[in-house]
């Protein structure tokens, strides 16, 4: 995070300083590293989910800021809609059930 605050705009806050009703959630009670990509409106005051696996999500800066950017709205480029215009996607190369990260998202 404090990458982050240092080479960009983005800035992180405890949540006791809040100003927004929307907040990331980083927690490490499920198997896996991930987070949901962009903002989505959540119930009951929940805080948008981030999980990192201890010790395996939390071993590499480069996963903690993965799922950061991902929290922050940030796309894989092959999920990208405009990816057909710069990448080539060989699905029969895709890994059995990893397909559904290759799906482009629709232009908003």
């Amino acid at each position: 995070m404090k990458r982050f605050e240092t080479e960009t705009c983005i800035k992180f806050v405890p949540l006791k300083t809040r100003v927004y009703n929307t907040y990331i959630e980083i927690g490490s009670t499920k198997k896996g590293c991930y987070a949901m990509i962009g903002y989505h409106p959540q119930k009951n005051g929940q805080g948008l989910p981030v999980n990192f696996q201890l010790p395996e999500c939390t071993a590499h800066q480069g996963t903690i800021e993965h799922e950061l950017l991902h929290v922050i709205g940030i796309l894989h480029e092959q999920a990208r809609s405009d990816r057909d215009e710069h990448v080539t996607i060989v699905w029969e190369n895709i890994e059995k059930g990893k397909i559904h990260h290759s799906y482009k998202e629709s232009k908003n």
